[in-house]
């Protein structure tokens, strides 16, 4: 599988994936701060970036997660 490269798309459908896959999508609202105080949120997103073979940029999808959080109420999508 190649992989692949980013788009202006891209950055939104991978952090929904994430969530769903790594972060829990039941209660992502309280889990994505979790992992971002714990420290290690920048290599987790480039770990799971890797087994999905993208080589998007880690911190766009840790600012739209950062955004999603602040913005939305909770409910997923």
């Amino acid at each position: 599988m190649p992989i692949r490269t980013e788009t202006d798309h891209e950055t939104e459908d991978l952090a929904l994936l994430f969530v769903e896959e790594e972060v829990g999508r039941f209660d992502w609202k309280n889990n994505w701060p979790k992992i971002r105080a714990a420290g290690n949120a920048r290599q987790r997103v480039e770990a799971w970036l890797s087994v999905v073979k993208s080589n998007h940029d880690p911190d766009k999808i840790i600012e739209f997660l950062d955004r999603m959080v602040q913005e939305r109420s909770g409910r997923w999508l």
